[in-house]
């Protein structure tokens, strides 16, 4: 998430400026060695959501490398053990206290790498598996590191953790510090790293003890005007209709972006004083309003949280989807929807520390709220530039896993690499068929194109159909044939 972090950057730098501080807030606080935590807003959230869908999935997130060439298994298994042993989150198990869920820290212990043998036929269904494989929250830690033995010079890493304990971002420190111990295991200089300032539990105190407080008041205020009233909800073309219960079973179509589209949208994000990434999104909730036909439109995008120095360097779960609200009507120009979605994005970096929650329930639709997802599309954005496994000798190829599920109806995930934008967009089976989600990706690559030369365009007038779509329309008289309401541009 590189531009997401620069943009928050340059916000952070003109807030302080405009203050004449200098970093200047109290630190977090250690809590004593040994005690439990309470949650942090954001895993009750989960953790809820955990207790009342056993064996749910869709919050598994997966590392996972081939490691070409001849791994030291020993070297490898204490340094995951060097990793478990400086960040409590990887030993945390959650458990039901009289009114909420408590962390709960276990002492490290060695051999928490799993070794398991494979035939080289049946790795990959395995790793699947272990990506799969659900957590129980209030049993175990919610860590799960396994190796997949195929040969003394081939294997898969698989590290997979619940999204309770981990963010994006906790997934560079891993590769960091795993690359740095099984260097100092395997060459005979042990590894030095920095003390950790705190650990995620005295973060989840702090943060309960300033709401508790009556902190955050400004951030409450903007929260308020930003989602009430509440919004309606989109109304999707569905291929199904919605049962009774969420069904989180999912796949993902894919589609790439090339560096010379990226360029351009960058040229224009860099015009509008905005960056690529609001550029993307508003694109994205563009591409909705002119789908659901509706002009009131919130998609989540996950933000990093770790607005404080002490997180920087530490594994859990300070991430999250925090929503995004535009008006988007079909005269508006583009470019001054990128505009609104500027405000609204740098509103929320400012007070992504406000457990929005609290806001939730002040409405009138609290009941609501509770019941359903405050928005079913995301949009995230995250650099492949980044942190890499790196261990000497052997060549560590990332994999991505088929975790077969999504939380959310649809989930654009975009990537940053040396080609262009690597796109994903993650759509629900039970709700759409994969022609639908391959229709939307189309009409999304097709209004970045279009915004890419000439971002004074209307909503309304954005070419959205391919031209392959086209051609097809042009026996129908141009009728919007499956999006209700909405016209259609060619």
């Amino acid at each position: 998430m590189s531009d997401l972090a620069a943009t928050k950057q340059e916000l952070l730098n003109r807030l302080l400026a405009a203050e004449g501080l200098a970093g200047s807030a109290a630190g977090i606080p250690r809590r004593p060695i040994g005690a439990a935590a309470p949650l942090s807003s954001a895993q009750e959230v989960l953790w809820l959501l955990d207790r009342s869908t056993p064996g749910l999935v869709a919050y598994n997130s997966t590392l996972a490398w081939r490691l070409a060439g001849r791994l030291d298994v020993a070297a490898l298994g204490r340094s995951v053990d060097d990793l478990v042993a400086r960040h409590e989150s990887l030993r945390t198990r959650f458990v039901a206290t009289t009114d909420r869920g408590e962390q709960v820290v276990d002492p490290a212990t060695p051999n928490r790498l799993v070794v398991m043998p494979a035939a080289a036929d049946m790795a990959r269904g395995a790793l699947d598996d272990v990506a799969r494989r659900p957590f129980d929250l209030e049993r175990a830690p919610a860590f799960r590191p396994v190796l997949i033995a195929i040969s003394p010079t081939d294997h898969y890493l698989v590290l997979v953790t619940h999204h309770i304990i981990s963010d994006a971002l906790s997934y560079g420190v891993m590769m960091r510090e795993i690359s740095v111990f099984y260097r100092g295991h395997t060459t005979g200089k042990p590894a030095v790293l920095p003390a950790l300032p705190i650990q995620f539990g005295d973060y989840a105190t702090w943060e309960q003890a300033t709401v508790r407080e009556g902190g955050l008041r400004e951030g409450k205020d903007f929260w308020r005007s930003v989602l009430l009233p509440m919004p309606a909800e989109l109304d999707l073309p569905l291929d199904r209709p919605r049962g009774p219960t969420a069904s989180y079973e999912g796949a993902r179509v894919v589609a790439r972006i090339p560096a010379d589209l990226t360029n351009g949208l960058r040229a224009q994000a860099a015009r509008h004083e905005a960056t690529v990434y609001m550029v993307l999104v508003a694109a994205y909730q563009a591409v909705i309003a002119r789908w659901t036909g509706q002009d009131d439109i919130v998609i989540g995008s996950a933000i990093g949280g770790r607005s404080r120095a002490e997180t920087e360097g530490l594994i859990g779960y300070f991430s999250s989807a925090l929503p995004l609200r535009t008006r988007i009507g079909a005269d508006d120009r583009f470019s001054d929807v990128l505009g609104r979605l500027r405000t609204t994005a740098l509103g929320v970096l400012q007070h992504q520390d406000v457990p929005i929650e609290e806001i939730l329930d002040e409405s009138p639709s609290a009941g609501r709220a509770r019941a359903t997802p405050l928005f079913q599309c995301v949009l995230t954005m995250q650099s492949g530039l980044g942190d890499r496994l790196e261990l000497p000798n052997i060549s560590a190829e990332p994999i991505e896993p088929d975790s077969g599920a999504t939380k959310f109806d649809l989930t654009m995930l975009v990537t940053e690499t040396n080609a262009g934008l690597d796109l994903a967009l993650w759509f629900r089976t039970g709700l759409f068929e994969r022609a639908t989600a391959e229709r939307f990706l189309a009409h999304y690559q097709t209004v970045l194109g279009a915004i890419a030369r000439n971002p004074a365009q209307t909503v309304g007038s954005l070419p959205l159909v391919t031209t392959e779509e086209t051609a097809q329309l042009a026996g129908w008289q141009g009728a919007a044939v499956g999006f209700p309401g909405v016209p259609v541009a060619t």
